[in-house]
């Protein structure tokens, strides 16, 4: 049996001194210590959560619990995606319901513990607990990692439920991963999903006819956080400006690991165009051809970025031309260069679909994705 000595604030794992205890009370506690000083329990603050949360995510809570009380031994959970993504708020409601419904203890390793002497640790602390180890990959190194692969194989006799948050997943160990003996779940967190978002807007944002401009905004980024809406939602509260203007000065671009990708869709030329010229060509501006890709190829910020694109016109093939006749020869030098920026944005589509509308054109750009689009609604800022 292992006998706790608590000492103000800290618990240390003793055979005999005051206030001792065979069981650590449910509660919050830091892992402090090293192998040579020996190991011990600090008391923190006990988590809690705000007033309301949003998304579904958080309900994963109930199937962690469940599972790691059916099961024998160690069970591990991975959390991977952004920071502030939703990750951290799981494993505090993971850690309250823990200690409320079974009094079970949560603790936090926040340095990189290792070792003989921490494997022997935390083995001695034989009642069920809860480990967190959040942001995973800049606490722990390669080599770090490679030594924790014993205490998360589950053969240990206590029996603990490991939660791991990582940021990104490609800096776990590879021996974690496709182990559910080790790990038995995996969650990736790739963004705020549409209604969670909806539903954050509808309880605060001041003006409610800006709603729909925000959502089309966030469906812009291959991952958007809660981080991210409520900076934003601040923003335009106090200062009363549109989605566009607030994102001038915010931390929060598209330049910054949310950009994208993106291709010319459709080409409106307005000019009047004779009978040798038929419009833009397709193929060339599309499928790279002959122009450049929109943007060059580069990743693209509609709201800060102003691309100059080159259009290439179709003519009509002269009398007497055949199907086997090269189409190259219908082109030659007919382009012509325009000039696209944030300004010229009269429509902004749910799923990163934009149209530019100049005195020259109208074109219509969406993401490159796959090589399917689908329509979405509208926004305008």
């Amino acid at each position: 049996m292992t006998l706790f000595n608590r000492q103000g604030r800290n618990w240390f794992i003793a055979s005999g001194a005051p206030e001792i205890t065979d069981r650590l009370p449910a509660g919050t506690y830091l892992l402090n210590g090293d192998p040579e000083g020996g190991f011990y329990l600090s008391e923190v603050e006990d988590f809690t959560l705000p007033e309301k949360t949003y998304g579904k995510e958080i309900e994963r809570h109930e199937r962690i619990i469940n599972t790691f009380l059916s099961r024998p031994s160690t069970t591990g959970v991975i959390l991977a995606g952004e920071k502030g993504s939703g990750k951290t708020l799981l494993s505090k409601r993971v850690s309250i319901e823990l200690a409320k419904q079974h009094g079970i203890p949560t603790i936090i390793i926040n340095v990189p513990h290792k070792g003989d002497a921490f494997n022997q640790y935390i083995q001695a602390i034989t009642q069920p607990a809860l480990v967190i180890l959040d942001e995973f990959e800049k606490v722990y190194d390669t080599a770090a990692q490679n030594a924790l692969l014993t205490v998360l194989d589950g053969t240990m006799q206590s029996k603990k439920l490991f939660i791991v948050a990582i940021n990104d997943i490609s800096k776990m160990n590879p021996y974690m991963l496709n182990r559910p003996g080790r790990f038995f779940y995996v969650y990736k967190y790739s963004g705020v999903s549409e209604d969670a978002i909806h539903e954050y807007l509808l309880d605060n944002l001041a003006d409610q006819s800006r709603l729909d401009s925000v959502i089309s905004y966030t469906q812009l980024f291959r991952s958007f956080t809660f981080d991210m809406l409520s900076a934003i939602v601040e923003e335009m509260n106090r200062y009363d400006e549109p989605i566009n203007e607030v994102m001038k000065n915010l931390n929060v671009s598209m330049d910054f690991g949310g950009g994208d990708y993106y291709e010319v869709l459709e080409v409106v030329l307005k000019r009047q165009v004779d009978d040798k010229f038929l419009g833009w060509d397709e193929s060339s501006v599309k499928k790279g051809k002959r122009g450049r890709p929109f943007n060059d190829g580069e990743a693209y910020n509609p709201f800060q970025d102003a691309v100059s694109q080159i259009v290439f016109l179709r003519l009509a093939k002269p009398p007497g031309s055949t199907e086997d006749d090269e189409e190259e020869d219908y082109y030659g030098g007919n382009y012509e260069h325009y000039r696209l920026t944030p300004n010229d944005i009269v429509k902004a589509e749910k799923g990163g679909f934009f149209t530019f509308e100049t005195e020259a054109l109208t074109m219509r750009i969406g993401k490159r994705t796959a090589e399917v689009y689908s329509a979405q609604n509208v926004l305008r800022g």
